[in-house]
């Protein structure tokens, strides 16, 4: 029972490996896999000791698979340049990304609860009409500068911003609006 257990974990990690390296995130439990992919696919090496304890080879070289995986994906984050040092002279704004939840019952509540950051740019994912009209009446006079694309789904978005735009706008990328500007 256990071995099948271990297996099945093992099954998992791959699955979440293959999602990882395929770009694949289109549903939901995939990308709670993938949020929790250091926990899913370091799991490999208690998996992968126990096996090798065991003489349970084919486990213990199916176990290496997530780790190199995990090596991959990691590898880019450990080798990265340190950020650049911030300028102290350098202009600053405040920024507050919320995602609205596009079912969300009460929108006029969480445009109240995101307005009262006082932010200087609001980002906002799952922007429906109604949060569009929310805003609106809230603090649409706060924040003239913008770049929307509400829809009835959760794939709508937005940038807010009291500061302005000075490039760019709302984009379409591989079927979705997803918003590029410089401030």
């Amino acid at each position: 029972m256990i071995e099948v257990a271990a297996w099945a974990a093992l099954a998992v990690m791959l699955l979440v490996s293959f999602t990882q390296l395929a770009g694949i995130d289109d549903r939901r439990i995939v990308a709670v896999l993938q949020a929790l992919t250091p926990f899913v696919l370091l799991s490999a090496v208690p998996i992968g000791a126990v096996a090798l304890l065991y003489r349970k080879y084919p486990m213990a070289i199916v176990s290496v698979v997530p780790l190199v995986v995990f090596a991959v994906l990691a590898a880019p984050l450990v080798l990265a340049s340190p950020p650049p040092k911030v300028d102290d002279a350098a202009p600053r704004f405040t920024l507050t990304f919320a995602n609205l939840l596009a079912p969300n019952a009460t929108p006029e509540q969480a445009a109240a609860d995101v307005a009262a950051t006082g932010a200087d740019v609001l980002v906002l994912g799952e922007f429906t009409p109604e949060f569009a009209t929310a805003f609106e009446s809230l603090v649409g006079a706060d924040y003239p500068y913008r770049a929307e694309h509400p829809l009835p789904s959760p794939a709508g978005i937005a940038v807010w911003s009291k500061l302005p735009i000075r490039t760019g706008g709302v984009i379409d990328l591989e079927g979705r609006p997803t918003i590029d500007v410089v401030l």
